[in-house]
């Protein structure tokens, strides 16, 4: 449900493919062997890969997986008037990193956007808002992760 597939700019796609319940079959054509097929917005598995050829012989075929992005504890916590959060991905992906109340209201947004594969360090600053317990709440692609940090002014 609200699957989208990006085909690279070198991919070709047959136009027929199968769809049964949440199970979609689709045969892929690429011109060259180091190419990237596609990326996707949401979780999916890959079954199987029946055959990868070309005009020559057959070829070696690979399929990555992204791997789960980690999110450190924000340190320190309790903290005043500033927290920092690392944030590490395995791959490319959408993120935003947002600051909550108590209230579920949005407070602050320390990262929103695309971001390539590797470690990042972000700050917050709370000198304007109240003391209390806030809640961190990190996206990355369609994985959320939150965690509570309370401000001690």
């Amino acid at each position: 449900e609200n699957f989208e597939l990006t085909l690279t700019e070198n991919t070709l796609v047959n136009p027929v493919k199968s769809t049964e319940g949440n199970q979609t079959t689709i045969l892929f054509v690429m011109p060259k062997s180091d190419d990237v097929l596609l990326s996707a917005n949401s979780h999916f598995t890959i079954e199987s890969v029946v055959a990868a050829a070309n005009s020559e012989s057959y070829m070696e075929t690979s399929v990555s997986y992204p791997s789960a992005f980690s999110v450190a504890p924000a340190y320190p916590n309790p903290f005043n008037p500033v927290t920092n959060i690392n944030l590490s991905l395995n791959t490319d992906a959408d993120v935003s990193v947002k600051i909550y109340n108590m209230m579920g209201q949005l407070i602050d947004i320390i990262a929103d956007g695309q971001m390539s594969n590797g470690s990042y360090s972000f700050s917050w600053d709370a000198t304007d808002v109240s003391s209390g317990l806030y809640f961190i709440k990190t996206t990355v692609g369609s994985d959320v992760k939150q965690q509570k940090v309370m401000l001690l002014k």
